[in-house]
């Protein structure tokens, strides 16, 4: 039922197809090749990633590391410095207490002498009431 024509044609198709299409040895070579150089580029990628990662760890810690070493010298500065006010207050509040003593001492002393003026100007009044007295009666007796 077939005639030479269609067959000739057939054997033409078949050689044709099989120049065009790769063998299934060669389509597997090409697959191959295609997860090779994939896997490749892929080991690439991750080896790079793996190189910024590592870049980066390294950017953050020396970041830390100088972060707590600026906060310590902080903390120290801020110690010394409340140190230092806590003993200049504790200076001024001596000297303070010292010129709050002085002064209570030199109240007292004006409070002193002021009764010592008080008790000789009575002593002086009384001298010169008597002064007065005698004085009267001489110039009474004259």
């Amino acid at each position: 039922a077939q005639t030479i024509g269609q067959v000739e044609q057939h054997k033409h198709d078949r050689d044709q197809f099989a120049e065009t299409h790769a063998t299934m040895q060669e389509r597997v070579e090409y697959l191959e090749r295609l997860v090779g150089d994939s896997m490749d580029k892929h080991k690439q990628e991750l080896a790079a990633a793996h190189t910024k990662f590592d870049e980066l760890h390294s950017h953050v810690s020396r970041e830390r590391s100088a972060r707590e070493e600026f906060h310590g010298n902080l903390r120290d500065h801020v110690t010394e410095q409340r140190d230092g006010l806590s003993n200049d207050l504790q200076a001024s509040n001596a000297a303070l207490g010292q010129k709050h003593a002085s002064l209570a001492e030199r109240v007292e002393s004006l409070a002193r002498v002021l009764q010592d003026h008080d008790q000789r100007h009575d002593g002086h009044s009384a001298e010169v009431l008597a002064m007065r007295s005698a004085h009267a009666a001489i110039t009474a007796n004259e």
